[in-house]
Formats: structure tokens, sequence, C-alpha cells
């Protein structure tokens, strides 16, 4: 599906747009893009995670919603984000997920607080949230951290003392140097 979105044009994506956005509030919830992507209801655990990475790298404001400019922008870029390498754009917007997300400022995104950055509304979203979470939540600690949230993201990080650095076949294990932002 996702394939034969990229072939159209920003009109025709938009016009996608806003016939799946069936309520017309102008934006999409998880429940509406899992319809999109899996219409047949057929979910699986490789499902959920599917619609939720999608979702998380639609959502370039973390508000929880999809907006038409991020849903167009989201199938236009799509070539560019095959990549398991996060770019200077992914990590800021992983950085201000995990700073929305995180409303305790915790270092930690708990269940509550992944169920709101994901903007939740029913029963069917907190259960395909609920089940993502267990399988990012790689250490079962019951909370999210960056690196953990990265992969809703479908991108590599280690943290380190000074910050983030990024970790893939193309960086040949050099360290990433601090620009000092």
């Amino acid at each position: 599906l996702l394939s034969s979105l990229r072939a159209m044009n920003a009109q025709a994506l938009r016009e996608v747009f806003q016939r799946t956005d069936v309520s017309k509030r102008g934006f999409l919830r998880l429940n509406d893009l899992r319809r999109v992507l899996f219409p047949s209801n057929v979910q699986s655990e490789s499902d959920n995670l599917a619609v939720v990475k999608v979702f998380a790298q639609m959502d370039k404001n973390s508000d929880g919603k999809v907006h038409c400019g991020e849903f167009v922008s989201y199938i236009l870029e799509g070539k560019r984000r095959v990549s398991r390498t996060a770019s200077a754009a992914d990590k800021r917007q992983m950085a201000t997920a995990f700073a929305n997300g995180d409303a305790d400022a915790d270092g930690r995104i708990s269940m509550e607080e992944f169920e709101r950055l994901f903007g939740a509304q029913t029963d069917f979203d907190r259960e395909m949230l609920r089940n993502v979470f267990e399988s990012v939540d790689r250490n079962q600690d019951g909370a999210v951290s960056i690196t953990e949230l990265a992969e809703v993201y479908g991108k590599e990080l280690i943290q380190e003392a000074k910050g983030i650095t990024v970790s893939g076949a193309m960086d040949g294990g050099d360290e990433a140097s601090s620009d000092g932002d």
C-alpha cells in the first residue's frame, strides 16, 4: 500500500488523506492509520509495530495526531526513510517525541505516557500500543528509554554520556563528534 501511495503526487495524497479522515477532524489517529494500512483487520504483533512505526514517523510534531501535511510529507519523502541510520532530522524528531512523551521527566516513558504520546483513544488503540510497548521494552523494566523508542522509528541509536550517537553499517564504527549544540 505505501509503495502505491508513493507513486501519487501531493494533490492525490491530500485526497487519500481526506477520504481516510472520515470524521473530518483534519487529522488521523492511530486507529485511522491502522485501517488504511491493514484494512482486512488482521493484526499480528508485527502489524501493530508497523502501524506504530509509521504513525511515529508521520507525526512530526509528536502531538498524537497525523495532520494532512505530515501525511503527505511522509509519503513523498519515503525513499529517504529506508535507512536505519538516523539523520539529524530523525534525531530531532525522536528527541522531541521522547521529551513530549516523558511527562514526568524521569528519562523513561511509562506505558501510560506511551499511550498519551501516540494519542490512544480507544481500547483497541491501547491494546495495540501495549503490544508494541512490550516488544520495544527490550530490558523488560516497564519503561521505554530513548534508545528503545528509536526502534519505533525504525532507527538504531546508542546513548552515550555526552548525547546520542548513531550506530549502523555505514558509520565505520567511528564515534560521532559533538558539535556543541
